[in-house]
């Protein structure tokens, strides 16, 4: 968000806002935990999978709690994080999910608590994003011509995940050529993605995967928006404009309707 939506957001939760409160007191509260957790080690267990993929929670959660609260010990864990995560050998490219969920992190970290940074802490913060994230994101794309999984959840979270974090490094010296080409990608293939909410914005993976694909994907709309004035005509895909509605139609007084890649427990959607 703009600076100016910040500031009024955080004066709508210091005045009570009901919302606003759940929602910040629950990321708080999850700050906590990883305040007191050490940052993950590089690990891929037996079946392939990136378990250090956990640790962008501990890096955006603090983020986010320091953003609000001004407290060192959310700053100082974040940055440990990011630390951490940048001296990794790779975020699992064959598993890109995992690329776009970390570059997402370092992005959100990078907006929230730019000024907090020392030019130093920055330079270690963009070179782990661009040798992790976005050059890896362009790599995959010249080589393949988009991410895998076309039609999936996996279109919005790749191209919106790793997409925003071209975004927040676009206007800074020496990265524009290499940002701007990622972000030009994920614009052209995103539709092969959103074209999974037409014609009437529910989602054929079902409400846990509408939750995950739609918070990448509508963080990204709005960072285009609010950098570059125009999102190019992607929220003018059919179902988009209706799909904020798709929960309310899907959640009974008893339970959520827990079609196709959904279950009782990961259908639940989370107040964020």
């Amino acid at each position: 968000c703009t600076p100016e939506q910040w500031d009024k957001n955080m004066e709508l939760y210091k005045n009570g806002d009901t919302y606003l409160v759940n929602t910040v007191n629950n990321v708080i509260k999850q700050a906590d935990i990883y305040v007191n957790t050490p940052p993950a080690p590089y690990f891929i267990d037996g079946g392939g999978r990136y378990l250090v993929r956990t640790e962008r929670f501990a890096i955006k959660y603090c983020a986010f709690a320091f953003a609000v609260t001004g407290e060192q010990k959310y700053f100082d864990r974040m940055f440990t994080g990011i630390e951490t995560a940048s001296a990794y050998p790779d975020w699992y490219p064959s598993h890109w999910l995992d690329v776009a969920e970390m570059s997402y992190a370092f992005a959100i970290a990078y907006d929230l608590c730019y000024d907090s940074f020392t030019d130093a802490q920055r330079r270690l913060l963009r070179n782990g994003l661009m040798k992790n994230g976005i050059e890896q994101g362009c790599k995959t794309w010249r080589e393949n011509g988009s991410v895998p999984r076309v039609g999936t959840n996996w279109q919005e979270v790749c191209s919106g995940g790793a997409g925003l974090a071209a975004l927040v490094l676009i206007d800074e010296p020496g990265y524009y050529n290499i940002c701007a080409e990622f972000v030009n990608h994920a614009i052209r293939t995103l539709p092969t993605g959103l074209v999974a909410y037409g014609p009437d914005g529910a989602f054929p993976e079902g409400l846990a995967y509408w939750e995950y694909a739609s918070k990448f994907f509508f963080n990204f709309d709005k960072a285009l928006f609010n950098t570059i004035g125009t999102d190019f005509g992607l929220s003018d895909m059919p179902g988009l404009s209706k799909t904020g509605f798709f929960p309310t139609v899907s959640v009974g007084p008893v339970n959520q309707f827990n079609y196709s890649d959904s279950n009782e427990e990961k259908g639940k959607v989370s107040d964020a």
